[in-house]
């Protein structure tokens, strides 16, 4: 500066002509010096600047890095050309997972596999990069995540920033992962609301419990143990992440203290943990199947009904020893509730289901067997059976009676599925004493389940069902006229058994129906019996041995067969009452009836006809034939001895059917036969005066021998059924 105004004072005291001369000498000289020195103040100025402007600079990076360090989002500034990192706060580096900007640098902004899969990929990563530098500014959301247990969510903003005096891209990054587990969690529940209230089915509502536990907790490989309706055992409902092999080995776990984790949390009703499953006791049975599947911590949670009732347990399994925190007990408290309104939701509408099924069940069978048109031939007691089984998915469904209470006890009706390589016994089971330990728990329970592996308390049981193999059997007593009379039994052959106490229960009042069935039957029998039969002597009665007269005679006049009638009377029955009294004449009447039923075919017919009079009916029989069984009849009445101190005998009249006969015309002429016999001095037989023959006389006369049936007739016996033919 001083050199420019000594310059411009020279200038001035020369005046015009020095200046006009100043640019050819010593002048041009000292204004070339002049604009040098005026370009290095320049410089030196504009060198000043910079040097200001750069320590500006890195002041405000440092600043910008102070500033970053204590902030609550992640920070990562990259270099624009190279993609290296030139800083990094401490949550971008715990988001990329490393501790240094070095690591940073040289083993993951480099390394795709470092990164996890696509979309969150190194590839995918770098394209952002890109973007941003073309366009300025980019957001969107990414995970950083390098193992299935870690998922850190991020909102992540980029935008142009020079740095240390490089032109970088600043990433910022907002954590998310507390909001998106926070909506997973949400929409996890809405997903099992909406299952509980679509009423989906239950394996599929719990898997949804268990991916809303696995979402959170990635670490845990979750399940559902469901408990049978009599809480004796449990079973997989629901683990879509379990290995096959170890649902398998651990399928039906019994509700039992030392069962594994869920067999003993479910007994006790309480948490169980095993930190180390190789050094639990209660696991010693399932150690190879928790070795396959590469588990070795479990925590069995007790799932329980609104009233303390087991319904199931929540099962969490880990790779490595472990113990459940603070932390881990709150992300099981709602899941556990909600698989608790699942279960108890789908047992219940199970439970009423199954009951209408067995109410409509047992309302149709009802009816069937109050409308049946013939109860006294069975058909009820078998449709029973034959619908119970099908409906049950059964084996052998059999009923067993006792006809008298020191009697075997008889199998009477049974069904079959036809899938069993071992059939049910045939006739008669083993007396009542032999059955005594079944009589018994039937007397006090009501019914008697055999199952497993048999007992010497179960040889009477295994007697009814027919085999000592294995088998689920239940046994129903079946009470009638005050008494134990049979026993309603049903068969499984396979592992499992469908005795739950609900089937137990329907299955009872089944064997009341049976019961009131069986004494239907009974009565009605009883009843027939009673309306066909002399109520003294137990033969038919005068209206039945009419009506089976009416059909002997049409299947005569159809088939032209041989028809025989003997109407017998015993002599002197007056005096018999008269001396001995009624009782003794009642006594008379019942030996002689069963005399007759003793001598006679099966297929002959015999019947009180009234007071003292018997008619019998000699189907496919001749004169001669029938002639025989008279006098056969005579003679062993004769040598009968009765119960009174004196000889009875019978008088016998004797009718063959005639084309034109009637019912009353043969009657008749057996009737003329029974007089002509009195007329002769009783003790004999006469056939009808009216009938005639060319080769015997129409008397019969007593002799002291009696002919030889066996050669006069064919089948003449009493378990005969041919045709007596003329000898």
């Amino acid at each position: 500066m001083d050199m420019q105004l000594a310059v411009r004072a020279i200038l001035d005291a020369l005046g015009p002509a020095a200046l006009a001369i100043g640019f050819t000498g010593a002048g041009a000289a000292l204004v070339s010096e002049w604009r040098r020195r005026r370009s290095a103040s320049m410089v030196h100025v504009l060198e000043g600047q910079v040097a200001e402007q750069d320590r500006q600079l890195r002041n405000t990076s440092r600043e910008l890095a102070t500033l970053f360090d204590h902030t609550a989002i992640a920070v990562l500034i990259l270099d624009k050309h190279s993609g290296q990192a030139e800083y990094a706060n401490s949550l971008a580096l715990e988001a990329f997972g490393t501790r240094s900007l070095d690591t940073l640098n040289g083993e993951v902004l480099v390394k795709p596999d470092a990164w996890p899969a696509e979309p969150y990929d190194l590839h995918r990563f770098e394209a952002h990069l890109n973007q941003a530098s073309q366009v300025g500014f980019v957001q969107f959301e990414w995970c950083f995540s390098r193992a299935p247990a870690y998922a850190r969510w991020h909102q992540v903003s980029l935008n142009h920033l020079l740095f240390n005096a490089k032109p970088c891209l600043l990433l910022t990054a907002i954590n998310t992962t507390e909001r998106k587990q926070a909506d997973a969690k949400r929409e996890r529940r809405n997903r099992v609301l909406t299952a509980l209230a679509s009423r989906r089915a239950l394996p599929e509502t719990l898997n949804q419990v268990v991916a809303m536990v696995e979402s959170a907790q990635p670490d845990f490989y979750c399940g559902v143990m469901l408990a049978d309706e009599g809480q004796q055992t449990l079973s997989w409902v629901s683990a879509p992440r379990l290995p096959a092999r170890f649902r398998q080995a651990t399928d039906g776990l019994a509700v039992q203290f030392g069962q594994a984790g869920s067999g003993t949390a479910a007994s006790i009703k309480a948490r169980v943990v095993s930190r180390d499953i190789r050094q639990d006791p209660r696991w010693t049975r399932f150690l190879s199947a928790a070795d396959d599947a590469g588990f070795n911590a479990c925590w069995s949670e007790p799932i329980l009904s609104s009233r303390g009732e087991i319904l199931g347990t929540f099962c969490v399994y880990h790779t490595e020893p472990w113990e459940p925190d603070d932390d881990a007990l709150d992300t099981l408290t709602e899941p556990l509730y909600l698989a608790s309104l699942a279960l108890e939701d789908a047992l219940t509408r199970e439970k009423l289901e199954r009951s209408m099924a067995q109410e409509h069940l047992l309302r149709q069978l009802s009816t069937f067997l109050l409308e049946e048109e013939n109860p006294a031939d069975g058909t009820g007691v078998q449709h029973v059976l034959d619908t119970v089984g099908d409906y049950l998915g059964l084996d052998h469904a059999y009923v067993y009676e006792q006809d008298q209470a020191d009697q075997p006890f008889t199998r009477r009706y049974d069904w079959t599925s036809g899938q069993d390589t071992q059939p049910l016994p045939i006739g008669d089971a083993p007396y009542p004493d032999e059955l005594q330990p079944l009589l018994n728990a039937l007397k006090e329970d009501g019914y008697y389940v055999l199952g497993g592996e048999p007992d010497s308390n179960d040889v009477g049981a295994l007697a009814l069902t027919g085999t000592s193999a294995r088998r689920g059997s239940l046994f129903i007593p079946l009470y009638g006229d005050q008494r134990l009379r049979g026993i309603l039994g049903f068969d499984v052959l396979s592992a499992g058994t469908p005795w739950n106490p609900s089937t137990v229960n329907t299955l009872r009042v089944i064997g009341t129906l049976v019961s009131h069935a069986l004494t239907r039957q009974d009565l009605l029998v009883s009843l027939e019996y009673k309306a066909l039969h002399d109520r003294l002597t137990g033969l038919f009665n005068r209206h039945k041995v009419e009506s089976n007269l009416r059909q002997e005679i049409l299947r005569s006049e159809r088939y032209g067969n041989d028809l025989a009638v003997l109407l017998i009377d015993i002599d002197f029955f007056k005096q018999v009452n008269d001396t001995f009294g009624h009782g003794a004449g009642d006594d008379v009447l019942c030996s002689l009836a069963g005399l007759l039923q003793q001598e006679l075919r099966a297929s002959d017919i015999s019947g009180r006809w009234g007071g003292e009079e018997f008619l019998i009916l000699l189907p496919e029989t001749d004169l001669s034939g029938a002639r025989n069984v008279a006098e056969q009849l005579r003679q062993t009445v004769e040598g009968h001895r009765f119960s009174i101190p004196r000889h009875v005998t019978i008088s016998v009249g004797l009718a063959v059917w005639c084309s034109g006969d009637s019912p009353d015309t043969l009657i008749n002429r057996a009737d003329e036969g029974l007089y002509r016999a009195k007329d002769c001095g009783r003790n004999c037989v006469q056939v009808a005066p009216a009938f005639k023959e060319d080769n015997h006389d129409a008397t019969a006369r007593p002799s002291p021998r009696a002919p030889d049936r066996g050669n006069s007739a064919a089948l003449l016996g009493p378990s005969g059924s041919g045709p007596r033919h003329r000898s």
